[in-house]
This record gives C-alpha cells, structure tokens and sequence, in this order.
C-alpha cells in the first residue's frame, strides 16, 4: 500500500469570478479614460502657464553702479569727539607760561587739593600767635583751618593772603604748549 496510486480529486466545472472579472476590467477601463481630448487639453494647459511665466518674470534691469568715492579725513589734528574737552585758559587775564614756574609735583598733596574751588567755601577767619587762619568748608560740609602758603584745589592752588574779606589763592596751570600758566583766584567769605 506504499506504493499505492493517489486518487485525482474531482474538479467541479469553471465557474465566473465576479471579482476577479472586475479586477481585469479595471486597468484596461483606467486605460480608455486617457483620450486623445484629455491630452489635448494638458497640453493647452500647459502652453498658457509657460506663456504667462513667461510675461511675468521679466527681470528689470539693474541699476546703474555709482563708483565709490574715496574720503580723506582731514581732521586727525583736531580733538577727538570721544575725548573730554579741555579747559581753555584766557593767557591775557591768566599771565605767562614758563617751565620756570612749574609746581612741586613731587610733594605730598594736602587734603583740601581733591576739591574743586567750586566745592570750597570760606566761611571765616581766627588769629592764634599772632598768625592768621582761614576756615574752610569742603564739599563734605567739614571745617578745615589753613594759612599762607597751603594748597587747596585741584589746579596746584597756593594760598598767597588771607584777609577778613577771602582769600588771595595762584592756581597753576599746564598751558598745554610745554609750560604752566598762574592764574589768580579769590575764594570770598560766605
């Protein structure tokens, strides 16, 4: 029985696929719809978009090239925007400028010397021994006592005379030309 013959299985008679039919039908009906109008009209399609791209993205011309012109700037001599300005000191009124006189400025400065004469105010005087003193007010509202021949100010300002009505002071200035000017100053009572 090993070597038995199989039997053949009975085949029932063809019958008709109803999907199968549909499925073949398909790609031919997709294939009729591709007619010789509907190119036509692709192609007409596509002849307007070509010619409107083409009316449309005409390029303007470019703009006339201004060459560039060189600047020479004229002004290296003169101060710098950035810079603080300078005082400007009136020869005439202030005196002359030497190298001759010159402050010390090897000596030790006195406390009165970090003020502005602006910020310094005389508000009275004393006699001791025989010497007079001025009292000075500085811009921390402390009372200082000085003589002739202190310093106070911020321009090298020597006392040179004290009397009941102010006090007589000589600032000495650079002259910013290779010397130093004196100029007198008054420091009234108040």
């Amino acid at each position: 029985m090993a070597n038995a013959p199989r039997p053949v299985p009975h085949r029932p008679p063809h019958r008709h696929n109803p999907i199968a039919a549909l499925a073949a039908l398909l790609p031919l009906s997709m294939l009729a719809s591709c007619t010789p109008s509907g190119e036509r009209e692709l192609l007409a399609y596509m002849e307007q978009t070509r010619s409107d791209a083409t009316q449309r993205s005409r390029i303007e011309p470019l703009p006339e090239y201004i060459p560039y012109e060189r600047l020479i700037y004229s002004a290296d001599d003169l101060r710098s925007p950035f810079a603080s300005p300078r005082a400007r000191v009136d020869e005439s009124k202030a005196g002359h400028a030497s190298a001759a006189g010159a402050p010390d400025l090897s000596r030790p400065r006195e406390f009165l010397e970090r003020f502005n004469l602006a910020e310094l105010a005389m508000v009275g005087t004393i006699e001791r021994d025989g010497r007079r003193w001025a009292l000075i007010r500085d811009g921390r509202a402390a009372v200082h006592r000085v003589t002739i021949g202190n310093y106070l100010g911020r321009n090298h300002g020597q006392i040179k005379q004290i009397s009941e009505a102010g006090i007589d002071i000589i600032e000495v200035l650079n002259s910013g030309r290779d010397g130093w000017i004196e100029r007198p100053q008054k420091l009234a009572l108040q």
